[in-house]
């Protein structure tokens, strides 16, 4: 307790004493207040406690921090106001009503963040607002419309921009890796981070959230441009602007194919494959190859690659019944050929 605190409890204990001494009986000691909060506009409030008996004087309000008591406030009204302290630090408000007696009752304390100051708009402002949304959507690099650039327009809360995200490709995740930044001041009123994968070319958006600064991103569609958004979230439910970055997946080769009808007659064999979707592996497909291992025969059939990429088929002819036949088979695509799916099977008899 500090000096200030120390005597005005000494100062009660005296004027205790004294009306014990005068009037012989018990003093009223005021009962806790109730409903501590503390509004957008750093304003702290609370209620004296509803069966409240005693006459009340004034309210000791401590402000505390990390380091300990840093103010303590005698106000006669339910309400102090504390926007001069730094937004989004942590304090301890304990709050203790006195009598007109100078009686020190009971304390009551809120733990609490110091909230950022939000701008309200009434309906005359609509102007405004729509004039703040359009600029949001169209001066931060965001050609999508489905990237929010915020849920809350709100000037108070562009300090929560996020900077400086940078991209750096991962190879052996065939993903991306993202860090970013935000003033050391701001930093702190982050309570976690929303990021978002977008892939306009096949309407796919996702969203990520973390309570770190950088976040890896596995199993990207190689041959893709994908935007990355992200955007800071205050008090769990209010975003910042957003901050979208480009980044151009290199070309990678498909994974084998998959091998999903097998048709076998004594002299042919018709075999269906499957590919990495179009969404998983953009890259255009262009060929399949298969190689026989006992005549190292080798047959090229040409696809025709598209969006939807439907199985291709491989119909194999002038074989011989009742026959095993090893195999292996690849594709290529714009990056290359494939690594091989190896293949046994055996004609049926005539």
């Amino acid at each position: 307790m500090t000096s200030l605190g120390r005597v005005l409890a000494l100062f009660g204990l005296v004027s205790f004493l004294a009306v014990l001494q005068i009037n012989g009986q018990q003093p009223c000691i005021p009962l806790a207040v109730t409903n501590i909060t503390i509004s957008f506009e750093a304003v702290v409030s609370w209620d004296t406690n509803a069966t409240e008996s005693c006459e009340l004087s004034y309210f000791l309000v401590y402000v505390d921090s990390d380091v300990g008591t840093e103010y303590v406030y005698a106000v006669a009204r339910n309400t102090l106001a504390v926007s001069f302290l730094p937004v989004c630090d942590n304090y301890i408000f304990r709050i203790t009503p006195i009598s007109t007696e100078n009686v020190e009752g009971e304390e009551a304390s809120l733990v609490t963040k110091i909230p950022l100051p939000v701008v309200t708009y009434h309906y005359q402002h609509q102007c405004l607002v729509l004039a703040m949304a359009f600029f949001l959507l169209f001066t931060q690099n965001t050609a999508n419309s489905k990237f929010s650039a915020s849920r809350h327009i709100n000037i108070a809360h562009s300090n929560l921009t996020v900077a400086m995200v940078q991209v750096s490709h991962e190879p052996d995740i065939n993903g991306v890796h993202l860090e970013w930044s935000m003033d050391d001041a701001w930093l702190k009123c982050a309570d976690r981070f929303r990021v978002v994968i977008d892939d306009q070319e096949v309407d796919y958006l996702q969203d990520i959230y973390t309570f770190e600064t950088s976040i890896t991103i596995p199993d990207l569609s190689p041959c893709t441009t994908y935007d990355f958004g992200v955007v800071a979230i205050y008090n769990w439910a209010i975003e910042g602007p957003i901050t979208i970055v480009s980044h151009a997946m290199p070309e990678g080769v498909q994974r084998p194919p998959r091998l999903t009808i097998a048709e076998l007659q004594p002299t042919s064999a018709n075999l269906v494959w499957t590919l990495d979707s179009y969404a998983r592996n953009k890259c255009p497909v262009t060929q399949a190859i298969v190689r026989f291992f006992e005549t190292n025969d080798t047959l090229t059939f040409d696809i025709l690659d598209q969006t939807d990429r439907e199985p291709f088929n491989v119909t194999l002819t002038n074989l011989t019944p009742d026959r095993i036949y090893l195999l292996n088979t690849t594709v290529i695509n714009s990056a290359g050929e494939s690594p091989a799916v190896y293949l046994a099977f055996q004609t049926t008899a005539n």
